[in-house]
């Protein structure tokens, strides 16, 4: 039988039986030649390890090193190769670490990635929206403006977890994973992963007993698990299914980013303080700028107060308390007022590199990507205005510095727009609906 049914197989087996644990997936998945090929064709072309070797130098002998592969898990041979430690900018002018695994630990993080994927998938709840199959951000959002617009909401928890990769403990994460795997040579597997140490530069850092490298192909998996025992089963079973007596309440969590609603005020503060509790024993804490409580939905408006400025951002968008054209109360969402002003600052960045080396029809066309990109993100219901404004100050951008290549004066406006005219940029357009129903969106994704 095909690897892929059985993975399928697998998956319904655990969707069967939730409490199940299961066996032999090292000896079944990770020696197999073909489910390893399978796992090397799912890979990206990214950046290379600390030994330099990228996907097409691999794919040069694949089969002999798939082979090499198979028989070093075999013989236990296999150890995971020091990931390379690169730092990228976010936001607050701080950096982020991540780590570069080599294209041979891909292909094995891959293989695990499948094999926990199809048992937990089935047992995540439909809360948790982050890199999940068939889900996205903007399902997310879609549930959030939902909650915030149909049900009786008063009061909005707006939450991150510090540094929640870097934080989880190895322990507490092994010990949840086998609550569902019980197979003493995969977990064996995962231990040698997750003591991987970091190169950066030629400075050898070892890895500790907390945390899960950010750039890891299995990764948000791992911290997916950890956060689903950590924080929607908890919920699921503390708040949700207390609703009765507490009121509406819901949460929407997207990795270690999550928004919940309450009816009451009294019961979001009950919310925080038991949260940041269990958190702490997990060796989690909340972030300090990211944790605050706001007066928002139908049942703030039903009160008659005036919250008109209350709003909070989550996945790069704004939601706010305001009114619709006949009076009645909405919550809405825009672009946040730091992502835009990142967002243009990158594109000034990119054109004004890119200006003095390339010709304008070249970097013309990464600039109609970015912008086709940020429309396909940010074009949702009630944020016409904003993709709009990015769009505008887009082209004002891009015609500043084209006339910086040199002393002279390279466009003026009028020639400028012509070459506009025959190479346009993308239509501000409404991609994402968020009026409709988000069930009926997840039946369809499903």
């Amino acid at each position: 039988m095909r690897k892929e049914n059985l993975m399928a197989l697998l998956a319904q087996e655990a969707v069967g039986n939730k409490t199940q644990r299961f066996k032999k997936l090292w000896r079944t998945y990770l020696l197999d030649e073909r489910f390893l090929y399978d796992c090397f064709q799912m890979l990206k072309d990214a950046a290379p390890g600390v030994d330099g070797v990228v996907i097409k130098d691999y794919d040069v002998n694949l089969l002999a090193n798939i082979k090499k592969l198979a028989n070093n898990l075999s013989t236990w041979s296999y150890r995971p190769t020091n990931v390379k430690r690169v730092w990228i900018p976010k936001k607050g002018g701080k950096l982020r670490p991540l780590g570069i695994p080599t294209v041979e630990d891909k292909i094995v993080q891959m293989a695990c990635k499948r094999v926990l994927e199809a048992i937990y998938e089935g047992s995540f709840n439909p809360i948790s929206y982050g890199f999940r199959p068939k889900r996205s951000c903007h399902m997310a959002l879609h549930q959030v403006s939902w909650d915030l617009n149909r049900e009786n909401v008063s009061t909005v928890v707006d939450m991150d977890i510090e540094k929640c990769f870097d934080s989880i403990d190895h322990k507490m994460l092994l010990k949840v994973i086998e609550v569902r795997v019980d197979d003493k040579d995969l977990i064996r597997l995962l231990v040698r992963m997750l003591r991987t140490g970091s190169m950066d530069g030629s400075k050898y850092t070892p890895a500790g007993t907390i945390g899960t490298p950010q750039g890891s192909v299995l990764s948000p998996l791992l911290a997916n698990i950890y956060l689903h025992y950590i924080i929607d089963v908890w919920f699921m079973k503390e708040f949700k299914a207390k609703q009765k007596k507490y009121g509406f309440c819901s949460i929407v969590r997207y990795a270690d980013d999550f928004v919940a609603c309450f009816e009451h005020p009294a019961i979001a503060s009950l919310f925080v303080n038991q949260l940041k509790h269990r958190l702490s024993l997990s060796l989690l804490k909340v972030a300090k700028d990211k944790c605050r409580m706001v007066s928002m939905g139908k049942r703030v408006d039903a009160q008659r107060r005036n919250h008109r400025g209350n709003s909070f951002n989550f996945l790069g968008f704004t939601f706010y308390n305001t009114k619709t054209r006949s009076g009645a109360y909405t919550a809405r969402l825009k672009t946040s007022k730091d992502n835009m002003s990142s967002k243009l600052k990158a594109m000034s960045t990119y054109i004004k590199k890119a200006r003095s080396t390339l010709p304008i029809k070249e970097w013309w066309k990464v600039v109609v990507a970015k912008v086709k990109g940020h429309i396909q993100y940010f074009g949702v219901s009630g944020n016409f205005r904003q993709i709009s404004a990015y769009v505008y100050w887009t082209k004002e951008i891009a015609f500043k510095y084209a006339n910086r290549r040199s002393q002279k004066r390279s466009y003026n406006w009028e020639q400028f727009n012509r070459f506009v005219e025959f190479n346009p940029l993308p239509t501000p357009t409404i991609k994402y609906n968020l009026w409709e129903n988000p069930c009926a969106k997840l039946n369809l994704a499903s």
